[in-house]
């Protein structure tokens, strides 16, 4: 029973790498070193922080064309490429598995129920504590040594919690709406 807690725990907290380009919090494009905010990393040595500019390989592909503005704008516009299908689908593929187990009986409803309890528990403190990180950050603008990309990771659990969290509500649907049928009774009384 234990393992397969692990097991589920390891596979659904493997991270997602990405790739620290283009995605400046505050939508600088080409930001010289020593960098206007926390996040500076110049990583390909090139005076300009990485966060502010194409990856290489895109870099050389606009540059070739000599239309260094377009670079600019493309970097301006960019979406950080957030995973939300690839979450979706490894989430909901592995709690099916967990309650096609449940259905079996090879583990119980409550520790179907308890696995993506504690789940839906971590991703919400990863979430919640990743948040704070930055606001703390931007706001107070610390610099705080991050060696992964903080955004990124607050925004992909906080897919991961979202999904966990229709599942929660799922279970719990009737509850739900008993409490709206109390309130509709309620405010008929008054």
């Amino acid at each position: 029973m234990r393992k397969i807690i692990f097991i589920l725990l390891i596979i659904f907290f493997i991270p997602i790498t990405a790739l620290a380009w283009d995605d400046c919090p505050y939508g600088l494009v080409n930001n010289p070193a020593p960098g206007s905010c926390w996040r500076f990393v110049d990583t390909d040595q090139d005076g300009y922080c990485d966060h502010s500019q194409p990856a290489p390989n895109e870099r050389d592909q606009v540059l070739a064309g000599n239309n260094i503005e377009q670079a600019g704008n493309q970097a301006k516009n960019k979406n950080p490429g957030y995973r939300f299908f690839s979450v979706l689908i490894v989430i909901s593929f592995f709690y099916f598995i967990s309650l096609i187990m449940a259905k079996r009986k090879i583990i119980s409803l409550v520790t179907h129920r308890k696995i993506w309890n504690v789940l839906l528990f971590v991703s919400f403190l990863i979430s919640g504590i990743t948040g704070l990180v930055l606001v703390i950050n931007i706001n107070y603008n610390l610099k705080i040594v991050q060696s992964f990309n903080l955004l990124y990771c607050h925004v992909e659990t906080g897919i991961a919690m979202m999904i966990i969290a229709i599942f929660h509500i799922g279970w719990h649907w009737r509850y739900f709406i008993s409490i709206i049928r109390k309130r509709r009774k309620e405010t008929k009384l008054e």
